[in-house]
């Protein structure tokens, strides 16, 4: 069993716990873990996707640092077992409390930056959260990774064209080719012009490897 010392005892001490008996809570340490646990977030997601747009970055590290995800990473460590409670939040359910696991993570994460430093915060980020972030980023549409990476290579936007129409008028489906800087890329099948143009799109993602 692990034994806590220190700050990192102080990490896993809820509000309610001093209040009835004495030492420091966990506030502080969690305001330091949050800002730290958000450098490094940062920098590993700038590593993961350096071609990525500002806007997406923000996107997925929100994703990464919010109280469900970070929960999580506390039941996965069991902390929830061994946080220290008082009476009134221990038989109203704190150990399973979303809320109290994500601050002891990020309190935990403060205490290891004042013993440890930022690179024993980097390498616990990475080895939680690179295969979680590597997931978010399948997640950013087709259309919108294609549009970026056209912008960036040729300075122009993609282009989609309705090339083949099937069907009668009751059950039409469409074929829609995109091109990018005047060549076809890809083509994409659907039952109405957006869902073409999406097949399509996801389709040359695929062929260009974005």
């Amino acid at each position: 069993m692990i034994v806590f010392r220190g700050r990192y005892l102080e990490a896993i001490t809820h509000s309610s716990y001093v209040k009835e008996h004495s030492g420091r809570d966990n506030e502080l340490l969690e305001f330091s873990g949050d800002a730290v646990l958000q450098l490094c977030v940062s920098d590993m997601l700038l590593e993961l996707f350096p071609d990525s747009r500002e806007g997406d970055l923000t996107r997925m590290r929100h994703q990464l640092v919010n109280n469900q995800v970070l929960a999580q990473i506390g039941r996965d460590l069991q902390l929830g077992q061994i946080i220290r409670l008082g009476k009134g939040e221990l038989s109203s359910g704190g150990r399973s409390r979303e809320k109290n696991l994500a601050n002891a993570v990020e309190a935990l994460l403060g205490a290891l930056y004042a013993e440890q430093g930022l690179e024993a915060v980097r390498h616990v980020v990475w080895a939680q959260l690179q295969e979680k972030a590597q997931g978010l980023f399948s997640y950013i549409p087709a259309k919108q990774r294609v549009h970026e990476w056209s912008q960036k290579r040729y300075h122009k936007v993609p282009v989609y064209q309705i090339i083949e129409e099937l069907g009668p008028a009751h059950n039409r489906s469409f074929v829609v080719a995109v091109f990018i800087d005047d060549e076809k890329i890809a083509t994409g099948a659907g039952p109405s012009k957006k869902k073409a143009s999406i097949a399509a799109a996801e389709e040359a993602a695929k062929q260009l490897k974005i």
